[in-house]
């Protein structure tokens, strides 16, 4: 049945709009969610404030969400709420109903303007309404970042002076900085303008918490509304300080509504050259879509001039076009090459013959030790920056399904690009469990659990060994709890054999670190750890490889007969790797006994099995 809502507000509301002013708000009312008028009936009403309040809940009252039009009037309304902030309390309970019946169009924007009333005016706390919605919505990305916003900003009070206003922004955190913006915005003080504008010039420093998202482990990146808030703060104080440049340049691409975009473009034309740190955002307006604003953009760029030098190549590729910005853009070239300015030098493009190379080779990766598996792994490993994201890709959609191969290059490629990508892929491992959403205070799950393979378990105590793979790290590691990292080292360590026989006080030391862990009691706790969201434990029985893996490590050491017997039996215990295995029975074979010299002729791996009877024929009477 079609959501009609019909509430209390309904009597007084008509009474209201019954007065002298009926006819004005009754056209604002009936522009809303028309596509030519919306914007304008939109910025009318917001120009009222709280008066606004009894036309917005007469809308409300009589909304029906059977069709799109009605969707168009709710996100109309919602965006009003948004704009008015705490002025729009009054209608937090009115927008909780519509919620309550909505589950598609419009949703993400009720949720977002309810959040714009928090903290002041909340009717139903984020959390009611999360789980209630969250699986009916499609798009979760956005879905998640709205309640995270609602969360964040449902959890603090608005900031009553300026000091507490500051320590907040200070604060850095994700939707919470919003409400330091707002509380500027009230307090009007010219104070705060140094850090809103310092803060907004710092376009490349993400917030605390902007990766808090994770899909199947894979962070996903949200955004806030603090710019748009902020530059809002900025010019509600000082409109045509020097310093708010930057806040009519952020209004000009973040402000929901055109008309003052475009308002805050010809406002930037007034500041002459200092209109020159909103390069970055110009260009933004200037490569968009809308012609009028496009052209007032290059507007301003050709005021600022040399300024805009840097992005001479796209201006030039602006200059092709057939309107009045084309033309534009072609005068702004021509000045700018007559002032000497010339186009920095393009970046190397990528060889579309390798991309497609990586590409193929990505897709052909398989679980096999054929000929053309180990040929796609040395395109790959060749091209290691290029694979890494395509095999990430591969991984996203594939998962637990990804063939070993795929994980092991992506361990050992994120292991040398470094700690980011370290982290990335094993947040994506500790995650191999059902479809799994993750925020703060918040998660959601579904599907069936996968089991981990043996892989897992070694890339991920590959990747928290991390890059330092030296002989000192890799020995203290031999003695950390957590049993991934143990046995992490000890394989590092088969590959630093040599220096771990070395007749050196560092191969002492790695020599008896490792045969302290051969007779250690080993830990059997496994803990994948997502780096925001707590951790999985689990145990796991890894002690007869453990202990293999230190025996191959001590291959090429000169121990006593008695230890090297004890080797022998713990080597076989190795899956996988048989050249070594065999010739770990080689070395350790003499001093074997014959019940475990008998284990390794039956071993079922050929040439584990062949070490083993050319052990026994060297022992044999008469050899």
């Amino acid at each position: 049945m079609p959501f009609v809502r019909r509430s209390p507000f309904v009597f007084p509301t008509l009474l209201l709009l019954a007065t002298a002013n009926a006819q004005e708000w009754k056209r604002l009312v009936g522009d809303l969610g028309e596509p030519q008028r919306s914007e304008a009936a939109e910025m009318a009403l917001l120009a009222l404030g709280d008066k606004a309040i009894a036309p917005l809940q007469f809308v409300l009252t009589e909304l029906d969400l059977a069709d799109a039009a009605g969707h168009a009037r709710l996100q109309a309304v919602a965006r009003i709420v948004d704009l008015l902030g705490e002025a729009g309390g009054a209608l937090a309970g009115p927008l909780d109903e519509t919620l309550a019946a909505n589950r598609k169009d419009s949703t993400l924007d009720v949720l977002h303007a309810l959040a714009s009333l928090a903290p002041q005016s909340i009717a139903k706390p984020w959390h009611e309404h999360f789980h209630t919605v969250i699986h009916e919505l499609p798009d979760l990305a956005r879905s998640y970042t709205a309640f995270v916003r609602f969360a964040n900003r449902s959890q603090h009070q608005l900031p009553v002076d300026l000091d507490a206003a500051k320590r907040l922004l200070a604060a850095d955190n994700l939707f919470e900085r919003e409400l330091a913006a707002e509380a500027f915005a009230k307090m009007r003080d010219p104070a705060c303008l140094d850090l809103l504008r310092d803060r907004l010039l710092a376009r490349d420093k993400l917030p605390a918490g902007h990766d808090s998202l994770r899909h199947n482990g894979f962070t996903v990146p949200m955004r806030d509304d603090f710019a748009r808030r902020a530059s809002d703060a900025m010019l509600a104080i000082a409109p045509n300080d020097p310093r708010c440049v930057i806040a009519h340049a952020v209004r000009a691409v973040v402000h929901p509504y055109r008309t003052v975009r475009q308002q805050s473009l010809q406002a930037l034309a007034g500041f002459g050259p200092d209109a020159a740190v909103a390069v970055p955002e110009l260009m933004q307006v200037a490569t968009g879509t809308d012609a009028a604003l496009v052209a007032d953009a290059l507007k301003v760029l050709g005021i600022v001039g040399k300024e805009a030098g840097p992005h001479l190549a796209t201006l030039t590729t602006l200059g092709e076009r057939t309107d009045d910005a084309g033309r534009i853009a072609r005068s702004l070239v021509a000045r700018l090459r007559a002032m000497g300015v010339t186009a920095p030098p393009a970046p190397v493009p990528i060889d579309p013959a390798v991309a497609a190379a990586v590409a193929k080779a990505a897709a052909d990766l398989g679980a096999g030790d054929d000929a053309a598996t180990a040929a796609a792994a040395g395109t790959l490993r060749a091209h290691r920056d290029l694979a890494f994201p395509v095999l990430l890709e591969r991984m996203r959609v594939e998962r637990s399904k990804a063939p070993d191969p795929v994980v092991r290059l992506l361990a050992d490629f994120a292991v040398a690009r470094g700690d980011i990508d370290c982290t990335t892929l094993s947040n994506v491992i500790a995650a191999l469990h059902g479809e799994m959403w993750r925020a703060p205070m918040m998660s959601s799950s579904s599907g069936a659990d996968v089991e981990r393979r043996a892989v897992h378990y070694e890339a991920y105590g590959r990747l928290k060994l991390g890059r330092d793979t030296s002989l000192p790290k890799l020995i203290d590691r031999l003695a950390d709890e957590d049993a991934l990292l143990r046995f992490a080292a000890a394989r590092e360590l088969v590959a630093h054999r040599a220096a771990v026989a070395a007749a050196d006080p560092t191969g002492e030391r790695a020599r008896a670190a490792l045969l302290q862990a051969l007779t250690a009691e080993n830990p059997s706790k496994v803990r994948f750890t997502d780096s925001q969201h707590g951790h999985e434990e689990h145990e796991m029985a890894f002690a007869a490889e453990l202990r293999g893996t230190i025996a191959l490590a001590l291959v090429d050491a000169d121990l006593p007969v008695e230890q090297r017997s004890t080797l022998f039996e713990h080597c076989l215990a190795v899956p996988g790797d048989a050249t070594l295995v065999a010739a770990a029975v080689r070395r350790y074979g003499a001093a074997a006994t014959d019940a475990a010299l008998q284990k390794a002729i039956a071993d079922p791996r050929g040439s584990v099995a062949a070490a083993a009877k050319e052990v026994q024929a060297l022992r044999s009477p008469g050899k």
